[in-house]
């Protein structure tokens, strides 16, 4: 009987809502609030970091490859509390990182332009 009842309690905690889980109501609307982009740009590092030091964020998502990623790993290190997750990019899918726009009209003009400019954190791109 009292195998039972630990088997029912651990299945009734398994069940519970990340808003019961935290101290919540069940129905509760939870906001979550990350800094995002860290790596771009010193700017956001200062900003994002400041936040997460005075607690008015609790987690952050790091855009890898990006130029500076070497900070970011610096604060990674001396924070190892600090919830830092990943935001995976591609430094040449056409958008604005690390590097600027790029302009792909045809294989041999995109195999001729230099990968981003990440302060020696990119690999070489292979030819495409």
């Amino acid at each position: 009987m009292l195998a039972l009842a630990f088997a029912t309690a651990g299945t009734r905690a398994q069940n519970k809502t990340t808003a019961e889980r935290l101290g919540d109501p069940p129905d509760s609307k939870l906001l979550i609030v990350l800094a995002d982009h860290l790596a771009v740009a010193h700017s956001v590092e200062t900003a994002s970091f400041n936040a997460l030091n005075k607690k008015a964020i609790t987690s952050a998502s790091i855009m890898v490859p990006c130029a500076w990623l070497t900070e970011v790993t610096s604060y990674a290190k001396d924070h190892p509390d600090t919830d830092l997750g990943l935001h995976l990019t591609s430094p040449a899918n056409g958008k604005r990182i690390a590097g600027g726009r790029r302009n792909q009209k045809t294989k041999s003009q995109a195999s001729s332009i230099p990968p981003a400019i990440c302060g020696g954190t990119l690999s070489p791109r292979p030819a495409i």
